[in-house]
């Protein structure tokens, strides 16, 4: 009985076969569906070793699955639940080669624009810029708000100390190439920096220092007019003012009361670099004024003439002196005004 068992069964398998290959030459165009069991499979018995519907279903599925997993699905694409990805695929290969070509174009716009924003120039000409006036540039009135960003008096000496820094030419005032120039040689980039390292600025170029001589000659040509050759008188007795007084290089100097006018001084202090600053500049306001002008040499030879000439003059000599006339004119004034009857040289 077993051998008839046998061969009913074969033609049943092989049946399935032929139909699965049947159906797989049809898959290209749509997925092939699970074949039905047959009346004879639905009546066969059923058991753990029987061959029912249930172990053909499964060869039927098995076979279905082996087909799908075939070169032949894959390249026609018809596996399920990638339709996404194959779409996303597509429009990848369908891109025109302008677009990356675009975005990188603005990536490397982006990158230039942010090495220039970062250059030296770039952010000294953008902090020049918040500074200088309506004539591009920046002068003594226009550089108020901003010293006063410093911490530092604006009737000091802290602007001309800047100016000079950035080897300013000439007018009063700093041009955009000087203020680069300058800033870039001292690797200051900003007002904080600038702050921190102004007072050691100062005095760099305070008396005494070895570029004091270089800063003084340097207000003179900062503040002469381009095609003048001499300062007016007021502006001379400014600078002198200020120049000489050694507590100006401080960047908390502040500017003295009525009361405490140097001008007004009228004893000096043997002790101080330049002794006769006061008086001079008394002098030179004296009426009727000595002079309207002063002139580079006269300017110039006052320092010299504060280090070789003594408080009494007890060694100058008018008639053989070898001094600007203006000096000249001095002398003989304060020697008037000079106490006769007490040797101003004995102050304790």
């Amino acid at each position: 009985m077993s051998p008839k068992k046998s061969s009913a069964v074969q033609p049943s398998s092989s049946r399935v076969t032929r139909s699965s290959a049947r159906k797989t030459t049809a898959q290209s165009s749509t997925p092939a569906p699970l074949p039905q069991p047959s009346s004879a499979s639905m009546s066969a018995p059923t058991g753990r070793n029987a061959t029912g519907p249930r172990k053909r279903k499964r060869e039927v599925v098995n076979l279905i699955s082996d087909d799908d997993s075939g070169p032949e699905s894959e390249r026609d694409g018809t596996t399920m639940g990638n339709s996404q990805s194959r779409h996303k695929e597509r429009r990848r290969q369908e891109t025109p080669p302008g677009k990356p070509a675009r975005k990188s174009s603005r990536k490397n716009k982006a990158k230039i624009v942010t090495a220039r924003a970062a250059s030296p120039d770039t952010i000294l000409t953008c902090w020049f810029d918040e500074l200088k006036g309506s004539n591009d540039e920046i002068t003594m009135m226009e550089s108020i708000p901003w010293l006063q960003t410093l911490g530092v008096s604006p009737d000091g000496i802290a602007f001309w100390v800047i100016a000079y820094w950035c080897e300013a030419k000439g007018e009063g005032s700093i041009k955009l190439k000087e203020f680069i120039e300058g800033m870039k040689a001292l690797d200051i980039y900003s007002n904080d920096t600038l702050r921190r390292e102004l007072p050691n600025l100062m005095q760099l170029v305070a008396p005494g220092s070895e570029r004091f001589q270089k800063f003084y000659w340097f207000c003179y040509e900062f503040f002469k007019a381009p095609d003048a050759k001499y300062l007016p008188l007021d502006m001379a007795c400014e600078i002198f003012n200020i120049i000489l007084d050694e507590t100006t290089y401080n960047t908390k100097w502040a500017p003295p009361g009525e009361s405490k006018n140097p001008l007004k001084v009228k004893q000096p202090i043997s002790w101080e670099r330049f002794p006769h600053r006061h008086a001079f500049l008394e002098f030179l306001k004296s009426t009727p004024q000595p002079t309207r002008v002063i002139t580079k040499d006269q300017y110039r030879q006052f320092l010299p003439f504060n280090e070789q000439v003594d408080l009494e003059f007890e060694e100058y000599t008018i008639e053989t002196s070898v001094w600007p006339s203006l000096f000249d004119q001095f002398v003989a004034w304060r020697k008037e005004k000079l106490p006769k009857d007490e040797n101003s040289m004995d102050q304790t």
